[in-house]
């Protein structure tokens, strides 16, 4: 990965590859340039050429639902650096991560079982923020980078806002076909999640 300069004038010859929900937006020049761009203004902050992205994109056909730009600091022997890599999150539970040094990494992360009995591990409403449990929060469990993540949309938003949005997305997406003890990848305006109803009847809430 090599850093760029990505003007506006450049993304006339290029195409928008992130969904709507995602947080940055990532614009492709073909062969093999990219910028990161802001969402509400449209700035671009970042642009950066990689053969191994454009492979990956090309070949896996991915759908980009959320994007991060890492700093990894590196330190060997008395001499430190720092890299800088870009996280695309592709699905459920899966990320394609490209380093500086031009290698991609695809991560996956399973989530076919959440323990029935592992409540202690998940956070209710009430237990992540005081929200009363009456109504539709009584059954829903976060994970906690869920409800870290929720407190980071939460700068002008309530936390009881953002969490009405995904429930109501949640059975909006629940009134098509879902796959028993399966989770299920939602797009909402505020964040890509996962969803998967227990046994228990218990919603879990999952950052995607």
């Amino acid at each position: 990965m090599r850093k760029i300069s990505f003007t506006h004038s450049d993304l006339a010859d290029s195409n928008l590859i992130t969904e709507t929900c995602a947080g940055v937006r990532v614009y492709h020049r073909a062969p093999i340039a990219f910028a990161l761009a802001d969402v509400k203004n449209g700035e671009i902050y970042f642009g950066f050429e990689s053969i191994s992205l454009a492979r990956v994109i090309e070949d896996l056909k991915v759908r980009i639902y959320d994007v991060r730009v890492v700093e990894v600091k590196v330190k060997v022997g008395f001499t430190a650096q720092t890299h800088t890599e870009i996280h695309l999150s592709v699905g459920i539970g899966r990320h394609v991560i490209v380093a500086s040094h031009e290698r991609v990494y695809i991560s996956e992360q399973s989530y076919s079982s959440i323990p029935d009995a592992d409540v202690g591990a998940l956070l209710s409403p009430k237990d992540a923020w005081n929200l009363p449990t009456d109504g539709y929060r009584q059954g829903i469990r976060l994970t906690r980078r869920m409800a870290a993540y929720i407190d980071l949309l939460a700068n002008n938003e309530s936390q009881s806002h953002i969490l009405h949005i995904m429930w109501r997305e949640y059975q909006l997406e629940i009134s098509k076909f879902v796959e028993p003890l399966n989770p299920t990848i939602i797009d909402c305006e505020v964040v890509t999640f996962t969803a998967l109803e227990r046994a228990d009847g218990l919603v879990v809430f999952d950052y995607a």
